[in-house]
């Protein structure tokens, strides 16, 4: 069963602290501790006069709930990207960390990976429609010991504007400053508590997508990855910034990519693409750690 949103997320006064307690929830308790209230101390967004996205009182999906102090909808966001800052470096002590999202489906992950731009968010979007349970973006939390993936639904840093469509799976998004990111416009947005993971659980990975945008009809929708080629490209998508951790993870991926297979995924047709990671599940792909 999903668990509840926390809806005051919005209040400067205790962002700092529902949020990493949020995200520590997920984890067992001991790697969770560095996330618990005063983990993000410093980081609360400013108070101030509070405005939804575009300027409009809060109201509905893509606006924040109307609790807690009100705050500038930019500072929410801006507050979120630092405590995510934080939370990698903290985890990446402990875990594998991916730049990546991960999505869920009959108790099984899948691994979301590729570098900005590829379409990991589309797809990752597209997959949420498709009634897919939000275990985390931009980062997958795998387990050196098991090789099972820790959900941790932080939100999704989306580098493009939100459809209409898309701000209904949320439970409110807020948008980036103008430049924050090189997109021109960029989303802090909350996934609705429905799409999100129960506590305290990992998941075996069933496969690891990396998305294509190439729009050439002759090329595959599909294609397996050698294990060098998947542990070249899932290594440069490594978290690891000391060369110990480096050498951990290069071990770690080596053992995932003879665990679970590895995809080149073309997205230019969307619909077929998600069809596709839908089959690959349904066909009882291996998964890790069971």
């Amino acid at each position: 069963m999903a668990c509840d949103f926390p809806r005051d997320f919005s209040g400067a006064a205790t962002f700092s602290g529902s949020y990493p307690a949020f995200l520590a929830s997920f984890l067992p308790a001991a790697d969770g501790a560095g996330l618990a209230p005063g983990g993000g101390a410093g980081l609360a967004p400013d108070a101030g006069a509070g405005l939804a996205p575009g300027g409009v009182p809060p109201a509905g999906p893509g606006a924040p709930p109307p609790a807690g102090e009100p705050v500038p909808a930019e500072s929410v966001a801006v507050a979120e990207w630092r405590l995510f800052k934080a939370w990698t470096t903290h985890l990446r002590r402990r875990y594998t960390l991916i730049h990546g999202a991960v999505l869920g489906c009959a108790g099984r992950a899948v691994i979301v990976s590729g570098v900005t731009g590829s379409g990991k968010t589309t797809l990752t979007l597209r997959l949420l429609h498709d009634g897919w349970t939000y275990l985390s973006d931009d980062c997958a939390v795998l387990c050196p010991e098991t090789l099972r993936v820790w959900p941790t639904p932080g939100a999704m840093h989306v580098k493009a504007e939100l459809a209409s469509d898309d701000l209904a799976l949320m439970e409110w998004a807020v948008p980036y400053p103008e430049g924050f990111f090189a997109a021109p416009l960029a989303w802090c947005a909350f996934v609705r508590g429905e799409r999100l993971p129960p506590r305290g659980a990992s998941w075996p990975v069933a496969a690891v997508l990396f998305p294509d945008r190439r729009e050439e009809p002759s090329a595959p929708l599909l294609a397996r990855l050698t294990p060098g080629r998947a542990l070249a490209d899932l290594t440069f998508q490594s978290f690891a910034d000391t060369a110990e951790q480096l050498g951990r993870d290069f071990r770690v991926l080596a053992r995932l990519v003879r665990s679970v297979p590895v995809y080149r995924l073309r997205t230019a047709d969307l619909e077929a693409a998600v069809r596709c990671a839908g089959e690959l599940l349904a066909a009882g792909v291996p998964a890790s750690g069971v």
